[in-house]
């Protein structure tokens, strides 16, 4: 599948995982297509998701409950677009500050 190279790729390079993000990319190309609800997509997001996301909130929920009864605020460091941080607040149900 040929798309578009984002500004990372063109910048840093894509070479490592290039030949199963193609294979990642025409996976949710054939899942778009199929226009499902919304609603679908998120309540159900490992069976739309790739692996590597899956297992990066997997890792965020697990580090999470490692440190729930630790006192301290969250700071999320390096963020691109905040989903990690948007994932904290989701499944923060104490009350300490995020950074």
């Amino acid at each position: 599948m040929n798309r578009p190279h984002t500004h990372f790729e063109e910048k840093m390079g894509s070479g490592k995982f290039s030949s199963t993000d193609d294979d990642f990319h025409e996976t949710i190309s054939s899942i778009v297509e199929r226009e499902p609800a919304r609603e679908e997509l998120i309540h159900h997001f490992p069976v739309f998701t790739g692996h590597v996301n899956l297992a990066r909130h997997l890792m965020l929920y697990e580090l999470y409950k490692k440190t729930e009864n630790l006192a301290g605020n969250i700071a999320d460091v390096g963020v691109w677009k905040g989903k990690s941080m948007f994932f904290f607040c989701q499944i923060g149900e104490d009350i300490r500050t995020l950074f």
